[in-house]
């Protein structure tokens, strides 16, 4: 949840970035100390008025075909 300054930023000075961010459930991998709630990313950069979306394969990421680039 430290990224959220940042899709701000970018969101309102319209920066044409691809960030990808890899859910591990933990700080640095591994849990300490204490159980992390991560809201709906894809959501949230929505709610920020960035494109937003979930992937669970490799296969589906094709930076391209996501941010409409041909």
């Amino acid at each position: 949840m430290m990224e959220q300054q940042e899709l701000a930023t970018a969101s309102y000075h319209e920066f044409p970035v691809f960030v990808l961010i890899l859910r591990n459930n933990a700080y640095g991998g591994r849990v300490i100390g204490t159980e992390l709630f991560i809201p709906d990313l894809p959501r949230l950069a929505k709610l920020y008025g960035a494109k937003g979306f979930a992937m669970t394969r490799k296969e589906e990421l094709n930076p391209s075909a996501s941010a409409g680039v041909r």
